[in-house]
C-alpha cells in the first residue's frame, strides 16, 4: 500500500488530507456520539452529518479567502478540501434522499 508521502509529494497537500482527515473523524465520532446519547433516528443523524459536513465546508471557504489561497493551485489547498466537504454533503443528502 503507498504511503500517503509517495501519493502526495508536497508537503502542503498532506498537511490537507491530514487535516480533512482529522476534521471528518471528529464530525463522525460527534456523530455517534449524537447518536449513542440522544437515540435519533438515523435520517436525523444523516441531515445533522449533511449540516456538519456543510459548516465544515463554509468554514473552509472563509479560511481560504482570508489567506488568500488561489482556486487553482498545483497543491491541494483549503479550496480543495471545502470542495471535498460539499462533495460529501451533497452525496450523504443523496443518499438519504433515496432511502427515504
Amino acid at each position: 500500500m503507498a504511503s500517503l508521502s509517495t501519493l502526495l509529494p508536497d508537503a502542503q497537500s498532506r498537511s490537507i488530507v491530514r487535516e480533512f482527515l482529522i476534521q471528518t473523524a471528529i464530525g463522525s465520532a460527534l456523530m455517534l456520539a449524537l447518536f449513542a446519547f440522544e437515540a435519533q433516528t438515523l435520517p436525523e443523524l444523516g441531515q445533522a452529518a449533511v449540516r456538519v459536513f456543510s459548516f465544515y465546508s463554509i468554514i473552509d471557504c472563509v479560511r481560504a479567502s482570508l489567506r488568500r489561497e488561489p482556486v487553482w493551485a498545483a497543491s491541494l489547498n483549503r479550496w480543495d478540501q471545502a470542495a471535498a466537504y460539499a462533495f460529501c454533503a451533497m452525496v450523504l443528502n443523496v443518499l438519504l434522499d433515496l432511502a427515504s
